[in-house]
């Protein structure tokens, strides 16, 4: 049987091929391979001129793209309408099973086909939108509507799926739950091959560096990731004499933003914009050479960049969002959009070595936890139950 999955995310198109400008290439895809015989990703997709040495191939024999407008926001909606509509309804009345990411707008439009035509679906649910939305994280006037009626669809989303594979232990799970009596998965998207930890980090490191090096991995294609509050808690701790860089991994169209605000606040020479790397070990590698991982987010379900910091050996400094309290003690964690608190925590931490050890090391041993192949016998199940749940609807 084959799965259709769909995602709020962009590929892009260069003679005839799909390729994914984030982690969305075949290797992703493949996860699902175990168990269906044909992934049909329902995505955006715009055609290019010149391909990027950074894209990944995403499409092959048993991974094809379903191709919808590459539109943005509630307005790119209004635009493509009568086009998205039309592709959604097509894709949404082929046979196959259905599994939608959300929160995000082409899983909820598919989402809605998929109950006008009575058809199941299950869920994977990668973020609360009560926090996405929030008017500090994303400000629109979209975002102060999208904040009350998303989390209110996505409950409806939650009680009327067959399954749903949250990406938390408990936060999630708590907020949106499922109905009584269907199955439920604990499963993060993160990919930490066995390969990973193989080798123990060398911890001592942290006692011997100097300049402290500080690292952020992630998206700066929307605001919500908070680096500008990093930059203003690094400029803060430069004016109280800390020797410390910053090295941001991630591209968007925020960046030339962050970039002149890092030269407004007289650190640009402290902060390095590497921009995108492909993932897996080119990121991997970076993460080891730090002192420091830092993610300031406004809203996160639970995110890849921290369990790949935390499994490289690196301590941590978080914000209390989404899942990030149930792999971060509290004592790491600060208020999302906090300056000075997360410059006071970055400053407390830098000027520990031994607290910086005790904090690496523990995190490495949670991390363990979210190996590739204990996360992957998990999603085959939930797979599996979406496959079964199928095939009995069909049967009816």
């Amino acid at each position: 049987m084959r799965v259709f999955v769909g995602i709020d995310t962009h590929f892009v198109k260069y003679e005839g091929r799909h390729y994914s400008v984030t982690t969305y290439g075949y290797s992703y895809w493949k996860r699902y391979l175990s168990v269906f015989d044909e992934v049909v990703v329902v995505a955006r997709v715009r055609p290019i001129n010149k391909l990027h040495s950074n894209y990944t191939l995403a499409d092959n024999r048993y991974v094809k793209i379903a191709e919808l407008p590459d539109f943005t926001g509630p307005s790119g909606v209004i635009l493509f309408w009568t086009h998205l509509w039309s592709k959604i309804r097509e894709i949404a009345t082929q046979r196959g099973s259905f599994i939608l990411r959300v929160p995000g707008i082409v899983g909820t439009l598919l989402c809605f086909m998929l109950r006008k035509f009575k058809k199941p679906y299950a869920l994977e649910v990668a973020g609360d939108p009560c926090e996405l939305f929030n008017i500090k994280s994303i400000r629109t006037p979209w975002a102060v509507v999208a904040k009350v009626v998303m989390p209110k669809i996505l409950r409806i989303q939650c009680r009327n799926a067959i399954a749903v594979a949250y990406v938390t232990k408990k936060f999630l799970q708590s907020k949106y739950p499922t109905a009584d009596g269907v199955a439920s998965f604990s499963i993060s998207s993160v990919e930490l091959p066995e390969s990973l930890f193989e080798e123990i980090p060398d911890f001592e490191r942290f006692a011997r560096t100097q300049p402290k090096q500080l690292i952020f991995v992630g998206s700066l294609a929307r605001p919500y990731k908070g680096v500008d509050v990093l930059l203003k808690a690094v400029a803060l701790c430069a004016k109280s004499g800390m020797d410390i860089n910053l090295t941001i991994i991630g591209d968007g169209k925020y960046r030339s933003k962050l970039e002149r605000l890092a030269k407004r606040l007289h650190i640009d020479d402290r902060v390095n914009f590497q921009g995108k790397l492909p993932p897996g070990m080119p990121i991997f590698k970076r993460l080891r050479e730090a002192d420091l991982f830092v993610l300031p987010s406004f809203s996160e379900g639970l995110p890849r960049a921290l369990l790949e910091a935390m499994a490289c050996g690196l301590p941590c400094i978080g914000t209390r969002v989404g899942g990030i309290p149930e792999v971060l003690p509290h004592e790491v964690l600060v208020s999302p959009g906090d300056v000075k608190g997360l410059a006071n925590k970055i400053y407390e931490v830098l000027n520990n070595p031994l607290r910086m050890v005790e904090m690496a090391k523990r995190n490495y041993e949670v991390a363990k936890g979210y190996r590739s192949d204990i996360l992957q016998n998990i999603r085959e199940e939930f797979y599996r139950t979406v496959e079964k749940m199928t095939k009995m609807w069909l049967q009816v």
